[in-house]
């Protein structure tokens, strides 16, 4: 997977998404953010055994693939990134 986007918007999607997802489970995928990339578009899916949420944004079209990172770590490295 391969993509340009924003990191504002990045960031923003990113902290919507962070309170569906356990911080403390007994399934540790739970913990992670799936970041799907078909075409132009970018999915960001969290989900807790009792919600969801998955929020679309518009990116530069890229290679297609899909990746589950958690998201604290995700969060924690985007505060890192320069704003640039």
């Amino acid at each position: 997977m391969n993509t340009t986007v924003s990191k504002t918007m990045l960031a923003s999607i990113i902290a919507t998404a962070i309170p569906y997802t356990p911080s403390r489970t007994t399934i540790p995928v739970l913990a992670n953010l799936l970041l799907e990339q078909e075409g132009s578009s970018l999915t960001v899916t969290g989900y807790d055994l009792s919600t969801s949420i998955t929020i679309a944004l518009p990116v530069m079209p890229g290679n297609d693939g899909a990746i589950t990172i958690p998201g604290k770590l995700l969060n924690d490295l985007l505060a890192l990134l320069p704003q640039d």
